[in-house]
């Protein structure tokens, strides 16, 4: 380990806030991911801020790295036995009530059994779109960048992760997330700090920097790169409060975690079970891959198809809305259009369009995403 390290674990180790702890932790972790102690440390983060099964997966893994170095820890053996056990009894009590919510009105289905979606025209406009943005990037990169901080902004919204004021909103889309210009939230949002949510908003445009260049560059798509993905937006937002956690960097598969999410009329619909999304993800990527070097026929009709799949796999347990309007925005960058930008205003609209492209319908999602890119672009234009 190197000597400043040491030093700076030593003496300043244990400072700082929930937050701060587990990045620095995170940090030695990468860098020394051969010693167990930085494992297990965050193993103790985790389960302190309640993310049980995240804090089993990083004390199994410092388990295995011992038993590597012909070491064990009768400690931490029983606390893999311990949560273990906890998170399985939880996954199968979370499972058996998601069973008793149903009749479900749009049951799981196998992402292979969802019919790609060909033959189907570009939106109307579309050409128009494509030149308005192929010259913002061409002559005036400004009006992109302010796409891409309005994209932000309402993707966040649209999870109700932060509410802004259309003030507040405008000023950051305008002028930059600079120190200078403040923020203003509605009266209920979950987020208030001026500082987290900017950096909320700057993690964002950190990680369209990757899909972007994944697009452009036509690399192939894994389950780990939309792990990573997950990790980068999530980065700031994971936190909730000082003691509380949103797991990221694995998925449903090693949570164990059932959802079950609320659809037209409030009537529950059934994602992917937890013991699926491995399979279903690789699946996903694989269709990419094959798709992507073609240059997708139609880019609004893949777009269509990765959204539906992608949300209905729901790798893992929140950000996925934001996780699949980046991912679905790939065929799209590739053909030369800004990538996916759905405000408030669409959000009921959007939900109805995913019900009809659930039944091989995906006019009204191809629709509503052309509208909330167009929508995006004439409000930036207009600032």
């Amino acid at each position: 380990m190197d000597p400043q390290h040491r030093t700076e674990m030593i003496q300043h180790g244990n400072e700082g806030t929930l937050p701060q702890l587990v990045k620095r932790y995170e940090r030695m972790h990468e860098l020394y991911p051969q010693l167990p102690y930085f494992t297990a440390r965050l193993g103790d983060l985790f389960r302190y801020m309640g993310a049980e099964s995240l804090a089993v997966f990083y004390y199994r893994q410092a388990k295995d790295d011992l038993y590597e170095l012909g070491d064990d820890d009768e400690v931490l053996d029983n606390l893999v036995l311990e949560l273990g056990m906890q998170a399985y009894n939880q996954a199968v009590h979370d499972a058996n009530t998601a069973r008793l919510a149903g009749p479900y009105s749009e049951p799981w289905k196998p992402t292979a059994l969802h019919e790609f979606p060909s033959g189907l025209p570009f939106p109307h406009g579309h050409e128009e779109l494509l030149a308005k943005w192929t010259k913002s990037k061409n002559s005036d990169s400004v009006l992109s960048e302010r796409y891409l901080r309005r994209t932000a902004i309402d993707s966040n919204q649209l999870e109700s992760i932060f509410l802004l004021t259309k003030e507040s909103s405008d000023d950051l889309t305008l002028s930059g997330l600079g120190d200078a210009i403040p923020v203003h939230c509605q009266p209920l949002s979950s987020i208030t700090e001026s500082p987290k949510i900017k950096q909320i908003l700057k993690d964002m445009l950190d990680t369209y920097e990757v899909v972007f260049n994944i697009a452009e560059n036509q690399k192939p798509i894994s389950p780990d790169f939309v792990t990573q993905i997950h990790k980068g937006f999530m980065d700031t937002c994971r936190f909730i409060g000082e003691t509380c956690y949103v797991t990221t960097g694995i998925t449903r598969a090693e949570t164990l975690k059932t959802v079950v999410i609320r659809g037209e009329r409030d009537h529950p619909i059934q994602l992917c079970p937890y013991g699926d999304v491995t399979k279903e993800l690789n699946y996903i990527c694989n269709a990419m891959n094959i798709n992507m070097p073609l240059k997708w026929k139609n880019p609004f009709a893949a777009a269509s198809w990765i959204y539906l799949v992608l949300i209905r796999c729901h790798p893992f347990e929140d950000g996925n809305g934001r996780l699949t309007r980046m991912i679905a925005s790939l065929p799209l960058i590739q053909h030369g259009y800004p990538p996916i930008s759905i405000s408030l205003s669409l959000q009921e609209e959007c939900q109805r369009a995913i019900g009809r492209a659930y039944i091989g319908d995906h006019s009204a999602l191809m629709g509503v995403l052309f509208k909330g890119m167009r929508q995006t672009l004439e409000q930036v234009e207009a600032l």
